[in-house]
């Protein structure tokens, strides 16, 4: 694996290929699965399920492609925004969000794309 030095120019080459191929691999996998789960689901006019898995892997590809050629030391001086941000949406699904599935408050409707957990963003990672 190659080091790279803060500030460096990114470019094509610093992609590592072996982790967009792994994703490639395991996301296809996942789509057949998908696929075996819900072929006989009765769908009208309305995208099917593995069509949205597949959508979701080619956007998840792309964005992950993008977001490795940006040096994350970069980012640690907006660290105090993309906290309050994820403050602000947690705020937001608590108290003020009309949308309640299962008793459960926790999930965001953002209208063209679905619905998504704000938690997400702010949980801890361990790596």
């Amino acid at each position: 694996m190659r080091k790279r030095k803060t500030g460096q120019n990114l470019h094509l080459s610093n992609l590592n290929f072996k982790i967009i191929i792994y994703a490639l691999i395991l996301s296809i996998i996942g789509i057949f699965m998908v696929h075996s789960a819900t072929q006989n689901e009765a769908v009208t006019g309305m995208i099917t399920t593995t069509q949205k898995q597949i959508l979701g892997m080619v956007i998840g590809l792309v964005l992950m492609m993008i977001l490795t050629c940006i040096d994350y030391h970069k980012l640690i001086k907006y660290s105090i925004v993309f906290y309050v941000i994820s403050m602000a949406l947690l705020i937001y699904v608590k108290y003020i969000n009309p949308l309640n599935i299962s008793n459960a408050n926790r999930w965001m409707h953002l209208p063209g794309f679905g619905t998504i957990q704000p938690s997400e963003f702010s949980r801890l990672q361990s790596f």
